[in-house]
């Protein structure tokens, strides 16, 4: 996830990138725009194959049908959507909410060496190969276990990095474990969490707001300068 909702951008059609999250994540909430052709409302998928998704009402659609599709993560919050914008939003499933005030945080990059001993982040291409996106990869190189309590990306303006996300706020622990597919809260060393569909236009910062096992509080992050 990143510093926008969703972008949609991208020459595959809907089947394709459905087939794509289905793959990359089995955790992934898929549903599709039902029936296809004149949607009335969102239904999830129990079962996708090759040709056919089976949905939870027990009917099967074929794919080559297929027009509006919805991605979210774990906790409901919603990775892709194509299609079908009028449609009521499935239960459970929400956008990222702005807040009211909106924080005017800065970093600056001197911040992040408090981080070097814990976590190392790397920037790489996302395997969804859709414009814009990137995957991003925190590794624990320290010797104890690590978790993110907070973590947000800033942009660069007259000079100076200030937090920019949709929210205007800081995203949570529980969006770490969603977004970066981790069961756990705790990187143990030399584990890493990958995201592989974060977003945001360079040049940006992801900083993390980290804590060790042993109580130490740090920042991490990386400048991605330019596309990838």
């Amino acid at each position: 996830m990143g510093l926008w909702p969703w972008k949609k951008e991208t020459s595959q059609d809907p089947p394709d990138r459905l087939r794509f999250y289905a793959n990359q994540r089995k955790d992934y909430l898929l549903y599709i725009a039902a029936p296809p052709g004149n949607p009335t409302q969102w239904v999830r998928i129990r079962h996708l194959a090759d040709e056919t998704a089976v949905l939870e009402d027990g009917s099967t659609v074929r794919l080559s049908a297929l027009s509006s599709f919805l991605v979210a993560y774990p906790n409901g919050q919603i990775l892709d959507v194509d299609g079908a914008r009028g449609l009521p939003l499935p239960a459970g499933i929400r956008g990222l909410e702005g807040q009211a005030l909106k924080r005017e945080d800065v970093l600056r990059l001197e911040d992040l060496k408090s981080g070097d001993t814990f976590v190392k982040v790397h920037f790489g291409r996302s395997t969804s190969k859709r414009p814009g996106y990137y995957s991003t990869t925190l590794t624990n190189v320290g010797p104890e276990p690590i978790r993110v309590l907070k973590f947000g990306g800033y942009s660069k303006r007259r000079g100076i990095w200030k937090l920019s996300t949709t929210t205007g706020d800081y995203f949570s622990d529980k969006e770490f474990c969603a977004w970066y597919g981790r069961e756990r809260v705790w990187l143990n060393p030399g584990e890493c969490a990958v995201d592989q569909n974060n977003y945001g236009d360079p040049p940006v910062v992801w900083a993390y707001f980290g804590q060790s096992k042993s109580g130490v509080t740090f920042i991490a992050g990386a400048v991605l300068g330019r596309p990838l």
